[in-house]
């Protein structure tokens, strides 16, 4: 199975949405995290759920949280718009979340890993998953987490095989990881730099995230094989569009456009690109688009 990783800023619900309709070849969306803030749900996120028919049918809402309490507050709202299945992240990297112990943060902290774990059993109508790093500041920390998660009602582990404090550099440990996949009761779900299907051939399911939005048909071409180039072309051109159509009733939807070409289509040619992104109308960005896409694709 192949899952499309949550990145806070680029898979929004509008991003989901196109991918889904126009592309496809994934089998679940994770939403960015979803948190508390002054102890309640931003409305920010409260936007972002909209509810099971706004959003692709396969999204799993993410959920940062590090005690009971406040999984219980948030779990209400996501029960309310009709979600089944909810994702907790243990792995979120970034020192301004990890430093108040939240996303990979918790994972040196076992009682407060087993606080969130146990609470797990009092929502038997909800199906969880964890994604994690195999710790946040040393591998040690991971075997002590082992028996909790163990003892969780989970559907699935998706593991990133850094530590927290690599985010998303330095070498992939992978003699932790399969350590890991050796003492799991659960499926484990490989995560972790994968940008093409022949990386993620050695692995039976998957979370894809910078790959993914670098190049939206790779849960295609793993699931598929090889897509020619005038299929790529073709798909890719209706993705840009449905992105657009999906913002067309925000007030400024030329940002949010820019924003997706931090990944998208990283080998397009660099003076088109750089031009594109110049672009300070959404006639000049519109009619720059189809050269730059092109210009990715081999014909």
């Amino acid at each position: 199975m192949i899952y499309f990783a949550p990145l806070q800023g680029y898979t929004e619900a509008f991003y989901r949405r196109a991918h889904h309709t126009v592309i496809g070849g994934v089998d679940e969306y994770v939403t960015p995290f979803i948190r508390l803030e002054k102890n309640e749900l931003r409305l920010k996120d409260l936007r972002e759920l909209k509810n099971t028919v706004r959003n692709p049918p396969n999204t799993v809402p993410q959920v940062l949280v590090k005690s009971p309490d406040e999984l219980e507050t948030l779990l209400v709202p996501i029960e309310k718009k009709g979600y089944t299945k909810v994702d907790l992240n243990f792995g979120c990297p970034f020192p301004k979340v990890t430093q108040h112990g939240y996303g990979a943060g918790i994972l040196p902290f076992p009682n407060a890993v087993k606080s969130v774990l146990s609470a797990l059993s009092n929502y038997p109508q909800i199906k969880f998953s964890v994604k994690m790093r195999i710790g946040l500041n040393s591998a040690d920390e991971l075997p002590p987490l082992i028996p909790l998660l163990n003892d969780a009602p989970l559907r699935h582990i998706t593991v990133h095989p850094r530590l927290g404090k690599q985010q998303y550099s330095g070498d992939l440990d992978m003699e932790t990881f399969r350590f890991f996949v050796q003492n799991s009761v659960h499926p484990v779900i490989y995560n972790g730099d994968i940008q093409t299907a022949e990386d993620a051939a050695p692995y039976h399911d998957v979370m894809i995230g910078r790959g993914l939005l670098a190049n939206p048909l790779l849960g295609l071409e793993i699931k598929e094989g090889t897509i020619d180039t005038a299929s790529r072309l073709t798909l890719l051109m209706a993705f840009h569009k449905a992105l657009v159509v999906e913002l067309q009733d925000i007030e400024q939807p030329l940002p949010k456009l820019k924003t997706v070409w931090d990944y998208f289509l990283p080998n397009a040619e660099p003076h088109l690109r750089k031009k594109l992104l110049k672009s300070r109308t959404m006639d000049d960005y519109l009619a720059i688009v189809p050269s730059v896409i092109e210009s990715s694709i081999t014909i």
